[in-house]
């Protein structure tokens, strides 16, 4: 919607905006928190949401040379090297989740598994961790396992209130138990604004949890697909005068 007199400038698939969305999220939080040598990225998942974090991961840091990707399904990860156009980025199908995480500088899952995708025993300081795969009211969910959790240093959040309101328990009852210390929480707006700085070094473990879809998400990367979108002469335009309330009989 034009912000200015509230009337509406476009029509956008959601399902691929969403992924979109979330994979420019987790680009501005490697933006913010990774190292600026990263290397090699290990990815789970071959799905919408892989495709898109990759792309956004690797984008942010052009740094990034090779990506390992393993899906439990072959043929899902032998096709994933195709279905990306990263120039000068090696895509690489592994056989096992320690393939994945040995080694690589940021390790990401963007799956639907309800169970952890890795062994965070695995992690080695120097490493950034992220995941998309969050509880809610209805279904718990550990695509990370308690150890990520309680190895990292600092964890990233999108939005507070939603881990509260959305039951997000793989977090609140570390807290609440002490394993993870509620200060060592922050949201990424804040690292967006500046009032805080949480960097990834070559000791450390940090992780970012991208726990919840925002309106703003999709307002945001809208408005960049809108603005790069709108002189093409691919779009169909719908005349306003059939979305006025006037109208309808």
């Amino acid at each position: 919607y034009d912000l200015n007199n509230a009337e509406p400038v476009a029509f956008m698939h959601e399902s691929q905006l969403s992924g979109v969305r979330v994979g420019a999220t987790t680009g501005v939080a490697v933006d913010k928190v990774a190292r600026d040598d990263v290397t090699e990225l290990g990815l789970f998942g071959t799905g919408r949401q892989a495709k898109a974090n990759c792309e956004a991961i690797c984008t942010a840091r052009p740094s990034i040379k090779r990506v390992k990707v393993f899906s439990p399904t072959r043929e899902n990860r032998e096709a994933f090297p195709g279905l990306l156009k990263l120039p000068g980025v090696e895509i690489v199908p592994v056989e096992s989740s320690e393939e994945v995480v040995v080694g690589a500088d940021i390790v990401c899952s963007m799956t639907n598994s309800t169970t952890p995708t890795f062994d965070g025993n695995l992690l080695k300081g120097g490493q950034m961790v992220i995941s998309v795969a969050n509880s809610d009211v209805t279904l718990k969910r550990h695509e990370v396992d308690e150890i990520t959790f309680t190895r990292a240093s600092d964890i990233i959040i999108n939005d507070w209130d939603s881990v509260v309101s959305n039951q997000q328990t793989e977090l609140l009852d570390l807290i609440d138990t002490g394993a993870v210390d509620r200060e060592s929480v922050f949201e990424l707006g804040d690292l967006c604004i500046g009032e805080v700085a949480v960097k990834q070094t070559n000791d450390n473990i940090v992780y970012y949890k991208n726990n919840t879809g925002l309106g703003m998400q999709f307002a945001a990367a809208g408005a960049v697909i809108y603005n790069k979108m709108k002189n093409e002469d691919t779009n169909r335009v719908v005349p306003p005068e059939w979305l006025a309330a006037e109208d309808y009989p």
